[in-house]
């Protein structure tokens, strides 16, 4: 294994001379999801373009932004830390997690946008050191991987009174298609709907994505009904409407 500036040092600053084509595969992700070993998602150029514009897009990165990337890059945290890349922000990386570790280069580095899975965020909120720490800067947390406990979301928001949150929902062969953004915690935190009902649902569709749930025949199912998720766009292997994952299926929650 190479260390990055050593590469980088050794490297040089000429662009390769290499013909591309938006077909040419960029990347493979890896996913075990509930299936059994871990499989390679292979996405091309395109689809890895659009895929950093969605979360360049749905994240809202600037060149002042400092992100501090807590997923793995083999998985779609890698599309995400390339969109921080693409706006000309600040990319901070994590080797492995650690609540102390994240709370020093949070702090030391001001560190403004970040991710956090449920599970984790969890971890940090009650690790009893985490006030000696001054985490004012964030002012956007990203999670995904599992719906945010209603407990878990109270802690953060006490915590961090000037954060925003926004979740994200797909597959790793789709990306993130859907995006509960910050909007919609502010609605549900805010008392205006029920709140557990609006912190359960996945979103809506975000930037160059589709996504609706269907019936065994295709159709369209009615708020409540239980379907199968399909997901289209340019962030998709194939821009026509795909099942999710094979038999996964999703209560909608249509706002």
């Amino acid at each position: 294994m190479l260390e990055y500036e050593s590469v980088l040092k050794d490297a040089s600053p000429v662009e390769p001379n290499v013909a591309t084509e938006p077909s040419d595969r960029a990347g493979i992700i890896y996913t075990t999801g509930t299936t059994g070993f871990p499989k390679g998602a292979v996405a091309t150029r395109e689809i890895t373009m659009n895929r950093i514009c969605t979360a360049a897009i749905e994240l809202s990165f600037v060149p002042k932004d400092r992100y501090l990337q807590v997923f793995p890059m083999f998985h779609v945290g890698l599309y995400v830390a390339l969109g921080v890349l693409f706006r000309g922000a600040t990319l901070a990386l994590m080797r492995d997690w650690d609540e102390e570790t994240f709370c020093r280069i949070v702090q030391e580095e001001k560190i403004n946008k970040t991710n956090l899975a449920p599970a984790v965020l969890n971890f940090a909120l009650n690790w009893t050191k985490v006030v000696e720490y001054d985490l004012r800067t964030l002012t956007l947390l990203f999670y995904g991987a599992a719906p945010m406990p209603e407990a878990t979301m109270k802690k953060a928001v006490k915590l961090l009174p000037d954060c925003k949150f926004i979740q994200a929902y797909g597959s790793s062969e789709a990306f993130t298609a859907v995006w509960l953004r910050p909007e919609e915690h502010a609605v549900a935190l805010g008392g205006k709907v029920d709140s557990e009902q609006r912190m359960r649902s996945c979103g809506r569709q975000g930037a160059l994505c589709m996504a609706k749930v269907v019936d065994k025949n295709g159709k369209d199912v009615k708020p409540g009904e239980v379907g199968e998720i399909l997901l289209g766009g340019g962030t998709e292997r194939d821009h026509r409407f795909l099942p999710a994952a094979d038999g996964q299926l999703c209560k909608a929650k249509i706002h």
